[in-house]
């Protein structure tokens, strides 16, 4: 089987956000700055009473691809960056959704060390590793061998930086939640504190990244949310994990 088959047959679509534009291009959703609209339910921290730093908003009609659940259309994702809330032990994402003509537009500005930074999507295929595999996979592998199979594949495998779908990229491996119908659910959406396309030269060593957008989850680490494709179960489950 050639790599196209592979791609064909296994691959996992993904949407890199490429956050790289401080500028917007086409789009209005964007990692950092102001949130365009308040989802109440995330936007005070209940520890420390303070607003909550914007990680990511995603509008549907720009990226259809995302799950949304049912008759909202815009998503958010805020945590809280003040020194007595933030614990590594402990990293918390909070994810929202809402509809847009039902919410109210912000009008509080709020000084943030993360930019307001635009993306530039690129379109591809992931190829799952450890994580997705089919049994048909799996007996491919043990036909070519895990040495030819690795090298194969090796360019299309899960990739650090924030995205859409996908596969899960980790530093250590950590359990894929299963939705109550016994299967896995799926990665849609990942938040990496490295992207890749802001330093596309980078050739130090990765336990010398640092946080390249103001991002922190532990020491370059990655957020993922997931949900189930198999069924109509629309719960949220997340797992994060640290360099």
């Amino acid at each position: 089987m050639t790599l196209h088959e592979i791609k064909a047959n296994f691959g996992l679509p993904v949407t890199y956000l490429n956050p790289s534009r401080l500028t917007p291009a086409n789009g209005r959703s964007k990692m950092g700055g102001d949130e365009t609209y308040l989802i109440p339910e995330i936007d005070i921290c209940p520890s420390c009473q303070q607003k909550r730093t914007l990680i990511l908003e995603l509008y549907k009609d720009e990226f259809p691809e995302t799950f949304f659940p049912s008759n909202t259309d815009y998503l958010q994702v805020k945590t809280c960056y003040n020194d007595q809330c933030i614990d590594i032990s402990d990293i918390v994402f909070k994810l929202g959704f809402g509809k847009i003509l039902d919410l109210s537009p912000n009008r509080e500005s709020m000084e943030s060390h993360i930019p307001t930074v635009y993306f530039e999507p690129i379109f591809d295929v992931e190829i799952p590793y450890d994580t997705y595999e089919s049994i048909e996979q799996l007996g491919l592998i043990k036909l070519l061998g895990v040495n030819k199979y690795e090298e194969l594949i090796g360019e299309f495998t899960a990739k650090i930086g924030t995205k859409i779908n996908g596969d899960i990229f980790v530093w250590h491996p950590i359990d894929i939640p299963k939705c109550s119908c016994g299967k896995k659910m799926s990665q849609f959406l990942q938040i990496s504190s490295y992207e890749p396309c802001l330093q596309p030269e980078e050739d130090s060593p990765y336990w010398e990244w640092d946080p390249s957008l103001g991002v922190f989850i532990g020491k370059v680490g990655n957020y993922h949310f997931f949900t189930c494709k198999f069924c109509n179960n629309e719960e949220v489950e997340y797992r994060w994990d640290d360099l």
